[in-house]
This record gives structure tokens, C-alpha cells and sequence, in this order.
């Protein structure tokens, strides 16, 4: 039987003389809280102050600890991997709240409190209400479209803020798009983040973030050579994935992968395939075929829309992953600026029609 360890021994305290724990919450798929859990506890937290209630995420070192060391792992080298990642992660957050980036979950607070003798380091940060986009659509059945595509609007700006700042997310999922009821939706979760020019073991990963929105190349172990393609393509890949399901209820992997032959699919696909650059051609066709589910989106102009937009996000070709068209802009610039302008006419567009509350139909 597993011991409760000191991080999830954090209900009752007064963490900095103003934030006080009140509950350890659940987090996954059944709660809407996001996902991350597996090296972490979470609590929500208020000021004692303000009132204001809060989401703590405390590192669960020990149960990290644990496991390692229950498959014979270097207890040193274990224990200075957990305490980069936390340097890592905090540093990541610092730089967010330095550049005001306001579609990133910004943390409030930061410290460590010891229980049981263990050091338990925690962050505490923006407590969104109605908990992570996933779950909020299931629950929420009055979802217009216009709202769908504020949400993927603000994700792009937030996406747009961490590029700025040379920042790749790597693991953009529903679960990590947390919705806030006066601030719209906001990217949350930067524990796989990558940042150019700064080594962390993550970088050394093909895939870092959730196998399930990982992009073509990465499921079969093809790793590009600048940053940029291997990082921020991803990101584009998976932000793509993200509409795709916002707007059909599958992602861009689980469309796609119909439509590969199992002799070139990924192993991850339940397929043998292994060379990236040989099951480029199959996979092209795929996701074109896989496209045409939103045909079905009306008004038909929406669906046109939707599908150019993640024709460009999320296209195979890690190459063709740009907002601009080919050759005209610096490889870096990846036109985050035009995917916003082109959510912002597809929301005008709803409203010229007096559809702005429309829920859409398929």
C-alpha cells in the first residue's frame, strides 16, 4: 500500500502569511482541472486577504522519488532532474509574468513548506471556473461557435506570447486550455515547455508533450534540425488539433490515422512504419482525406474557414506548418498575427449574419 506522501499533506496551512489551503482537488479527465497530476498535487487555495481563490500545484518530489527508486534509478541523478524541472518551470513563469503575456496562466505566488521533514515546493496561480476546455464543452451544452472560436483566438495569442519569448508549450491539449468566464480562455501548464538557446532534459525527448497530440514526425522519432521546426511547428500542429476537435469532437491524429496503411502508420497507431520521410507521401493524403469531416460544419463558409486553418496548422509537413504562404516570410515567423486576424473575421462574420449564438449544427 502506497504512503500518503508530504505533498498531499498540504490541507489547513498558511503558505507565505496570506494564502491558506482549503481542499486538495482531483485533476484529469473525469474533473476538468487539467491534467498533470502525476508528479504533482493540487489544491485550491485562498487569500486570506482577498478572498480570492486560487490553484496551488505542489511537487510531489517524494512520490517521484518513490517510483524511481523502486526501478533502480540514481538517487542523485534523480533528485537534480526534479529540481531542474522545478527551476525550469518557475523560471518559464517569471519570464511570462515579467512580459505580461494575459492568455498564460500567471502564477500569483511561489515558495516551499516542509512536511515530514520533506521540502515541498509549490506555485500558485490563476484558478480558472469553469476548469479546462475538454470538459467545459462536454458539460456545457450552450456553447455558440462564435465562443468556440474566441477561445481558439485567445489560445493563439497565448501561443503568440510564449513565441515571442522564444518559448515553445509542447504539450497544447483541451485538458491544458483552461476557460475563465470574464477572461475568456488562457494556455496553462508549461511543465514539458521547451526555450531556445536554454538545455533542459525535456529537449532531449522526440515527443515531450501527450503522445496524442504529438505531430507526424515526432511519432515516428524524425527530430528537425532548427528549434523552430522541432519546437514551434508543434505547437502550431497541436493548436490545430485543438480546433479540429472544438469543432468535429476528434483530433487531427485520430482523423488522419484512418486513413493510414498499417504496414506505414507509426507504432504508436498500432502500425509498422518507422521512416518519416518515406510515410510523408501517405500521411499527406490522409490528412486530406481526413479534412473533408468538415464539409459537414455549417454555415458551409465556417466550415471552408476552419479547414484552411487547420489545413496550415497542422499539415504533416512540418515545412508547411506556417500562416503565410510558402517562401514568402523568414522560416521563424510563423504568422501567428494572421491566425488571429483570421479568427477575428470568422467571429465578425457570425455576427454580420446574426449568428453569433448559434451552436452550429453537423
Amino acid at each position: 500500500m502506497t504512503s500518503i506522501t508530504p505533498a498531499n499533506k498540504m490541507v489547513g496551512l498558511i503558505l507565505n502569511d496570506e494564502w491558506e489551503v482549503k481542499k486538495l482537488i482531483p485533476v484529469g479527465a473525469k474533473t476538468g482541472i487539467g491534467t498533470g497530476g502525476n508528479f504533482s498535487a493540487s489544491y485550491e487555495v485562498e487569500n486570506i486577504n482577498t478572498k480570492k481563490i486560487a490553484f496551488l500545484k505542489a511537487f510531489d518530489f517524494e512520490k517521484t522519488m518513490q517510483e524511481a527508486m523502486a526501478k533502480g534509478h540514481d538517487f542523485m541523478k534523480v533528485m537534480s532532474a526534479l529540481t531542474s524541472d522545478y527551476q525550469f518551470e518557475d523560471r518559464l513563469n517569471e519570464i511570462c509574468v515579467e512580459k505580461r503575456m494575459r492568455n498564460v496562466i500567471k502564477v500569483m505566488n511561489k515558495g516551499q513548506c516542509i512536511i515530514d521533514s520533506r521540502i515541498v515546493p509549490y506555485l500558485i496561480m490563476e484558478l480558472a471556473e469553469a476548469g479546462d476546455i475538454r470538459m467545459y464543452v462536454e458539460r456545457t451544452k450552450d456553447v455558440s461557435l462564435a465562443m468556440k472560436l474566441g477561445y481558439l483566438k485567445d489560445v493563439t495569442l497565448g501561443i503568440r506570447q510564449l513565441h515571442s519569448a522564444n518559448i515553445a508549450h509542447q504539450d497544447l491539449k483541451p485538458s491544458n486550455v483552461m476557460v475563465f468566464k470574464s477572461l475568456g480562455a488562457k494556455v496553462g501548464d508549461l511543465g514539458r515547455a521547451s526555450m531556445q538557446g536554454v538545455s533542459h532534459r525535456f529537449d532531449n525527448l522526440t515527443i515531450s508533450g501527450d503522445q496524442n497530440y504529438a505531430p507526424p514526425e515526432q511519432l515516428y522519432g524524425f527530430i528537425a534540425p532548427e528549434w523552430v521546426d522541432r519546437r514551434q511547428r508543434c505547437d502550431l500542429y497541436q493548436l490545430g488539433s485543438i480546433a479540429s476537435f472544438l469543432f468535429t469532437g476528434r483530433t487531427v491524429n485520430n482523423l488522419m490515422k484512418e486513413f493510414v496503411p498499417i504496414e506505414i502508420a507509426p507504432s504508436r497507431w498500432g502500425g509498422s512504419g518507422n521512416q518519416y520521410e518515406l510515410a510523408l507521401p501517405y500521411l499527406e493524403k490522409a490528412f486530406s482525406n481526413s479534412l473533408e469531416i468538415f464539409d459537414g460544419i455549417h454555415p458551409d463558409w465556417l466550415g471552408e474557414g476552419i479547414k484552411k486553418i487547420v489545413m496550415q496548422c497542422s499539415h504533416p509537413s512540418y515545412e508547411m506548418r506556417s500562416m503565410h504562404k510558402p517562401g514568402n516570410t523568414p522560416k521563424a515567423d510563423l504568422g501567428l498575427e494572421r491566425l488571429v486576424s483570421q479568427f477575428d473575421f470568422l467571429i465578425q462574420k457570425l455576427k454580420v449574419y446574426g449568428m453569433s449564438n448559434s451552436k452550429g449544427d453537423r
